[in-house]
């Protein structure tokens, strides 16, 4: 099910990704997808945005509590311009999961999608991880974001 999300202003838009950055919880999966979508929709419009914290905590959001297929929208995010292909790391293509299973989702998404890097990509994320395990990435994007 998709939820549209009314239009917020900026401190509207960081407190309620504080909140759930704070308490990650998969009941809030939908709303966060719905404003990464409309995130990722703004930043498109407005490439010159960069990629600012909202769109990166999204995406960290997407690998804490994300279903593997959630990997198609953290690659929209890393895609849109150099600075969120710089900015978002791409272990978090890894959502959490296990390589099969990222694969597995990849394989499943790639027929409707047209990003044939995203399987080089998520392979890359586990052949080459980001320093120490996923338990000190996570608490280095916690101290980033300090929700």
């Amino acid at each position: 099910m998709r939820h549209d999300v009314p239009p917020m202003d900026e401190t509207t838009r960081w407190s309620t990704i504080a909140r759930w950055l704070r308490a990650p919880r998969t009941e809030d999966l939908d709303e966060i997808r719905g404003l990464t979508r409309a995130t990722i929709a703004a930043r498109r419009a407005s490439p010159e945005d960069g990629c600012g914290d909202d769109l990166y905590a999204l995406c960290f959001l997407l690998y804490l509590v994300g279903e593997p297929e959630d990997v198609v929208l953290i690659d929209d995010a890393k895609h849109l311009n150099m600075d969120t292909g710089c900015m978002i790391d791409r272990f978090l293509l890894t959502m959490r999961r296990d390589r099969r299973t990222m694969l597995g989702a990849v394989a499943a998404v790639a027929a409707d999608a047209d990003r044939p890097w995203l399987e080089r990509d998520v392979t890359a994320a586990f052949d080459a991880p980001h320093d120490g395990d996923p338990a000190t990435f996570e608490r280095a994007l916690y101290a980033y974001f300090d929700p």
